[in-house]
């Protein structure tokens, strides 16, 4: 194994070897590398180059082992928010301002996190790849003053093909591996446009070396086109039927309120996407009073529930807090549970404060130079960049239906508490493709866990069974926006069935 890590290193980028992380007080237990690989701007983006910054977990095996990416939303959200409280090797948490290690460094704690993705693996571990895209995003910088790029759906999609094929150009002995790509959110719209591109791109020479190899994506409570119905935070009243369905399957409207705002709206709904073109009649907006949080006044406001995010979040902003006066972030007590509770500072199945105590630690000075980053064009890290970006890829259903589910091995899954986008629609546009159902609606089941963990469907396009291409529609109960933050075994698990070809 040994000579397996030494023979990586040779090939990889020496200078981006992670030797320590400060506040994990144990040797890393696999190689770990964060740089960043520098391409040319397209010409209509800006001038000079895209500075785009990497975390690279590396397999026990390399020679066996996939390599996959995840890939964050936003646009201009941090992939490091998946490294970090997601599906990473590593988190952090409100304990991490509980240690001794911490009172005496004044750096949080750096945990292990069991259900970690380079753990997905039925047999050994992935190779995990985190990318900050598109620049600006995050540490990634672009231009001369480190934000100097205009970017809309096409040019992202440019920008992250050139990365990639950068990317497996520093580290040639991963370009043979099964190569797979995973995000959530807007990751719906960034991933596959470059995955479109990636295969008008391949030929009988690259077919076998990745990028171009690229077998399938996962993507979760995800946009497939920004005006489509589920992408709540774009496509207003495209998509409030949508929320409004939500709302009432999970008991937060009355029946008699829900008939009464169908009946005025009923000549308006549309059921199949992208969803209605127009505003509302009177009647009907008067009902909804809102496009992304209908019949708020009834159900409550959404944005206060986990953010958006998650119907069921009871962490709040627990930790971190700004003093009024002086501006200053200030650390607050941990929260006090009850003794005995199973799970102390948390919110049910994960920690609570992970966002917090992973952006106080990527601030400190000591943590950027051990990952090899620097802030160009911004005086602090933020999990969130906001981009010079035009909205361009309205809906990608008729390229879904024609290329990317006949060439790629494609899963949709859906956190079924998630407001933000809603599973409803989610369920709504992959029933819109049409596609030959194989294994119709039912339960599946993670091990260790609740007796049903959610639902899945699989949809095939060939009767051909050599024929790996498709789509997977799952759902996992009780989820929010980020699934494997919310349930990270269950994630894992179902990463690890999908990663080997086999059904949940």
């Amino acid at each position: 194994m040994l000579l397996i890590f030494i023979g990586l290193v040779q090939g990889a980028i020496d200078a981006d070897r992670v030797t320590s992380l400060p506040g994990y007080a144990s040797p890393l237990p696999f190689p770990l590398y964060s740089g960043y690989i520098s391409t040319p701007l397209p010409t209509r983006s800006g001038s000079g180059q895209a500075h785009t910054h990497y975390v690279l977990v590396v397999a026990e095996d390399i020679t066996t082992a996939p390599v996959v990416v995840w890939q964050q939303g936003g646009p201009g959200g941090s992939s490091l928010i998946g490294f970090l409280t997601e599906n990473g090797p590593f988190t952090l948490n409100d304990q991490s301002f509980a240690t001794d290690a911490y009172n005496a460094s004044g750096v949080p704690t750096v945990f292990d996190n069991p259900h970690g993705w380079h753990r997905a693996a039925e047999h050994g571990t992935n190779t995990v790849l985190y990318v900050e895209h598109p620049a600006p995003t995050g540490f990634s910088f672009c231009g001369e003053h480190g934000t100097d790029c205009l970017l809309d759906d096409e040019i992202q999609a440019e920008i992250a093909y050139d990365f990639y094929v950068a990317f497996f150009q520093a580290y040639p002995e991963l370009a043979t591996r099964p190569f797979f790509m995973s995000g959530e959110s807007y990751a719906g719209v960034l991933v596959p446009t470059l995955a479109l591109k990636l295969l008008a791109a391949r030929n009988q020479t690259n077919a076998h070396r990745a990028p171009w190899s690229l077998t399938g994506f996962a993507l979760g409570n995800d946009c497939p086109g920004n005006h489509v119905f589920t992408c709540t935070p774009y496509s207003g009243w495209h998509g409030t039927q949508v929320s409004l369905d939500f709302l009432a399957g999970h008991g937060m409207l009355p029946e008699a309120k829900k008939r009464e705002i169908d009946v005025a709206c009923a000549d308006w709904y549309v059921t199949a996407p992208p969803g209605p073109e127009d505003e509302p009649p009177a009647q009907c907006k008067a009902l909804l009073e809102d496009a992304v949080r209908p019949a708020k006044s009834i159900a409550g406001d959404t944005y206060d529930m986990g953010g958006g995010y998650f119907l069921y979040d009871s962490c709040g902003r627990d930790l971190l807090g700004v003093d009024a006066a002086t501006g200053r972030t200030t650390e607050r007590a941990p929260r006090a549970e009850p003794v005995g509770s199973a799970y102390t500072n948390s919110a049910g199945e994960y920690a609570c404060g992970q966002e917090n105590a992973g952006s106080y630690w990527l601030n400190l000075r000591r943590v950027q130079e051990a990952l090899h980053v620097k802030l160009v064009g911004k005086s602090k890290f933020g999990f969130s960049t906001g981009l010079h970006y035009n909205f361009t890829a309205h809906s990608l259903l008729d390229e879904y239906r024609a290329t990317l589910v006949t060439h790629f091995r494609v899963l949709q899954f859906s956190g079924d508490a998630d407001p933000c986008v809603p599973y409803v629609g989610t369920s709504r546009w992959i029933e819109s493709l049409e596609l030959p159902v194989s294994s119709p609606w039912r339960p599946w089941t993670a091990p260790g866990t609740m007796p049903v963990t959610g639902y899945v469907t699989q949809y095939n396009v060939s009767a051909d069974p050599t024929v790996r291409a498709g789509l997977t529609f799952a759902t996992i109960r009780d989820a929010g926006h980020m699934v494997p933050r919310y349930k990270p075994k269950q994630a894992q698990h179902m990463m690890s069935r999908w990663l080997s070809g086999k059904a949940l």
